[in-house]
């Protein structure tokens, strides 16, 4: 009912069609998304216009808890009429350079994703879990997921009418720009068209071993050199996993245990290879590296696996021992790794005090097929 005025610089629009009869506009404080009941927005409202928004007369409402600005259709939120749309919003000028993207992390959402809805932000080196899909569905919009080196995920929301819909999502990582925006408690990201993916990494490697412990070690073996405690597969919510504990009836147990691949891998045959992988770990201390990771090339396939020489590979991320919660490792990068007969294992270690538990799943080991 008052007589406000908003102004802002329009960051997204119709052009590619994967917003539909809307505008998003933004300032340096905050983003709202308008409803317009009009096509073909994008050759009016250019990204980067300024426009100024009479608001008089138009109503507030909301769409699974997302604020926005139109008229009242059926008593709830609609767009406004393409009658009144040249009465309420008036560009200023030609279009500019619309604002830089708010640069945040998938975490970041819970602190200040509301502050930030219907604004243009960037996520940087973030990948598609779905890559190799085409970004929608031909029958409605689709959800897919965005995901960072940590595992954390967002919803990625694509039309199946956005002139881009059929494009397979590229492998390997990079940033992507877009409008944050959210349903009830589903935090969502709508790109404007494939321009905004920045940076972008293709990952042309071939999974060279995948293993998360289904059903048993699969192909991993056990090799017990100290205490009588050993390497089992395990499952907690729904999480399957090989895990490892020297604490036995409130006892713990000194120990010396080693998961190692079943069968050799011939990393000469690949280049620019990585494995990575999940890990989770309870009552221990991850300083005291009681689970590290090795290769050996010379290491003959069963028995003590001391008798062969092994190289240590560095974990970049580990648990840090307060719960259960699985933590990715991080790309581990093997390029030194070489051989015809490579065998990779896990070595847990323990003493009679502070005995971990460590459990392990879903290594993955990724390579580029030599020319």
């Amino acid at each position: 009912e008052q007589d406000w005025i908003i102004k802002g610089i329009v960051v997204a629009n119709d052009e590619s069609g994967n917003f539909y009869k809307t505008l998003e506009i933004q300032d340096s404080t905050a983003g709202i998304e308008l409803k317009l009941d009009r096509s073909y927005l994008s050759t009016y409202f250019k990204v980067g216009q300024l426009v100024y928004i009479k608001c008089q007369g138009l109503y507030l409402g909301t769409y699974g808890g997302l604020i926005q600005l139109g008229y009242k259709y059926n008593n709830d939120i609609g767009r406004i009429p393409d009658v009144m749309i040249d009465n309420h919003i008036f560009r200023d000028g030609l279009p500019g350079t619309p604002p830089n993207p708010f640069v945040m992390t998938i975490p970041d959402l819970a602190t200040v994703g509301q502050s930030k809805l219907n604004m243009l932000v960037k996520f940087e080196n973030v990948s598609f879990v779905e890559a190799g899909q085409p970004f929608s569905l031909t029958t409605g919009t689709t959800n897919r997921t965005i995901k960072d080196q940590n595992g954390n995920t967002l919803i990625l929301r694509t039309s199946n009418y956005a002139n881009f819909a059929s494009n397979i999502m590229p492998t390997g990582k990079g940033d992507i720009v877009g409008i944050l925006s959210k349903y009830n408690n589903d935090w969502q990201l709508y790109i404007r068209d494939m321009n905004d993916l920045k940076n972008w990494q293709v990952d042309n490697s071939l999974e060279i071993f995948n293993e998360t412990f289904a059903t048993d070690l699969g192909q991993f073996f056990q090799f017990s050199v100290l205490g009588d405690q050993m390497w089992v597969q395990s499952t907690a919510s729904g999480k399957t996993f090989a895990k490892m504990t020297g604490y036995v009836s409130n006892v713990g147990y000194a120990n010396e245990d080693w998961l190692i691949m079943s069968n050799p891998i011939n990393m000469d045959n690949y280049k620019n290879e990585i494995m990575k992988f999940e890990t989770a770990m309870r009552y221990g201390l991850t300083t005291e590296q009681t689970l590290t990771l090795y290769w050996s090339n010379n290491y003959p396939g069963s028995g003590d696996p001391n008798s062969a020489t092994w190289n240590e590979l560095s974990i970049p991320t580990l648990p840090p021992g307060t719960n259960w919660t699985f933590v990715p490792s991080g790309d581990i990068n093997l390029s030194g790794v070489t051989g015809t007969n490579v065998y990779f294992a896990f070595k847990y270690t323990c003493g009679t005090t502070n005995v971990p538990t460590w459990e392990v799943t879903n290594v993955v080991i990724k390579g580029e097929p030599m020319k």
